[in-house]
């Protein structure tokens, strides 16, 4: 038998622009003085799977999907743009 996993989630914000669509995740925590590629790994999972949604979604519109984390505490914003997402949107096909 072949499992199947449930992924449930909600977007905090989505942002049509004109040359993409936005996903923006509010974070609580501060990325001042952090590793700003260890708090991207450290969201990866949650990136890739709300563009793909995201991208399956709004796929009428043929535009590319952009990730940001937002800080709340100290207004950093962090960008996972779709260059970094192909490895989830291969293994998701092959579901």
């Amino acid at each position: 038998l072949k499992e199947t996993t449930f992924v449930r989630g909600r977007y905090d914000m989505v942002v049509y622009l004109q040359d993409c669509i936005r996903i923006v995740d509010f974070k609580t925590e501060s990325f001042n003085q952090k590793d700003l590629a260890m708090v991207l790994h450290k969201y990866r999972v949650q990136c890739d799977l709300y563009c793909y949604a995201a991208k399956q979604l709004f796929k009428r519109l043929n535009l590319p999907v952009e990730f940001v984390l937002f800080s709340t505490q100290d207004g950093e914003v962090l960008h996972y743009n779709e260059g970094q997402l192909k490895t989830i949107h291969e293994s998701v096909k092959k579901w």
